[in-house]
């Protein structure tokens, strides 16, 4: 059928912000078994080609302007999972999407936990310039304010990369 369409917009206490926005799906889902080793063992060895866990029908990360691109998706039934990493409230909400329309949802998250004092860090980070990493600078910040880190570290292979300037263009 004709797609439909959902737009995402994620507020916190303070007004607009990043989030991590993942849909999933429910009927029709892909089986959740396979074999390894003659064993049932989840999804490992997928082999489809949208590399996406059982069940999520699409994941995006919304940068620090708190909209995100409008999305095109199947029409059916989903939930809606909107989340900032673990001092953040999740937000879920089944949402129907119809052929030919724009599903409107506007997303609040809650801080609960007050790190004041710490800083959340990821020490490990790959992006485009390492040659096992697909992603881009933009993609790599956008996840990392998405999932709530204050501070990571580039360690692409044999090159030292600077995000700095992907920073100040955001």
């Amino acid at each position: 059928p004709e797609s439909g369409y959902l737009d995402v917009t994620v507020i916190d206490e303070t007004g607009p912000g990043p989030a991590k926005v993942q849909l999933v799906g429910f009927d029709p889902s892909p089986p959740l078994t396979n074999s390894v080793s003659g064993t049932t063992a989840g999804v490992f060895g997928d082999t489809r080609a949208d590399a996406l866990p059982y069940g999520i029908a699409q994941a995006t990360f919304i940068d620090r302007s708190g909209a995100g691109e409008r999305l095109t998706i199947e029409p059916g039934n989903y939930q809606l999972v909107v989340s900032r990493g673990p001092r953040y409230s999740a937000f879920k909400q089944d949402i129907t999407i119809t052929a030919g329309q724009v599903t409107t949802v506007q997303a609040e998250i809650v801080k609960l936990i007050d790190t004041e004092g710490f800083v959340h860090g990821d020490f490990h980070v790959h992006s485009i310039d390492s040659p096992d990493s697909e992603v881009t600078r933009e993609e790599r910040v956008a996840v990392m304010l998405a999932e709530g880190m204050d501070f990571f570290t580039p360690s692409d292979h044999g090159v030292r990369a600077d995000f700095l300037p992907t920073l100040q263009s955001m």
